[in-house]
């Protein structure tokens, strides 16, 4: 596709906030596509951070790191996919 095919085009966009550590993203995602037909980009601005040494964080606190950084992503990432597959593409 070249670069003037865009050109004529009317972009929109929604947004979806949603928590990545609870349940329901990917009825979030099938919710989307009922209303809005297809989805083209996903941007996930999920981040949990800490600051200090290593030592100094319990079990816990780096396990939520974990879940917002690492896991959220992949959900994001599992409830997208199956809709791409059906709307070949995105």
């Amino acid at each position: 596709m070249g670069a003037g095919a865009w050109t004529n085009r009317r972009v929109s966009s929604k947004r979806l906030s949603t928590d990545c550590k609870k349940p329901g993203l990917a009825a979030a995602s099938v919710n989307l596509r009922r209303r809005f037909g297809r989805g083209d980009l996903i941007v996930s601005n999920a981040s949990h951070e800490l600051f200090g040494t290593a030592e100094a964080f319990s079990d816990k606190q780096i396990g939520r790191v974990v879940v917002a950084n690492l896991v959220g992503s992949i959900q994001l990432i599992r409830s997208a996919l199956q809709h791409r597959r059906v709307q070949d593409g995105g």
